[in-house]
């Protein structure tokens, strides 16, 4: 009888601890994206795919301010977008750049594809944004 409350409680230390292992590994993958930031540059964005975007993406908000831009300014600052919508007048009314994984790892059993969003009036910035 205490033998095998023993090997009980032994199994059950191990579950804990591999559980606890588990944990552990889990939050430091979740952590460490995997990637390094990339600085922007006009160049390296318009060769880039939708992934490479992605890891310039942090850097490209903290150091352009997009609001009150025209949309030519925009196109040459990023390129031609991905998708965009234009208004009757034929001004650009929603300009979309696919931006990738903003440095999720490939391997991740979920993968949040991005979009960055530039919203017009009047052929002028007005609102940026980026979405899944």
């Amino acid at each position: 009888m205490i033998k095998s409350s023993q090997n009980w409680l032994w199994k059950a230390l191990q579950i804990v601890i591999l559980a606890f292992v588990g944990f552990v590994v889990g939050y430091w993958w979740w952590l460490n994206p995997g990637y390094e930031a990339v600085a922007f540059t006009p160049e390296r964005w318009m060769i880039a795919d939708a992934e490479n975007r992605g890891y310039m993406m942090e850097d490209l908000l903290a150091t352009h301010e997009m609001s009150g831009l025209k949309s030519e300014e925009v196109i040459a600052l990023l390129g031609k977008p991905d998708r965009s919508t234009v208004s009757e007048l034929g001004d650009p009314e929603h300009l979309t750049y696919d931006v990738g994984y903003l440095g999720f790892r490939k391997g991740a059993p979920f993968v949040f594809s991005y979009e960055l969003h530039i919203l017009l009036i009047d052929a002028q910035v007005t609102r940026t944004y980026y979405s899944d």
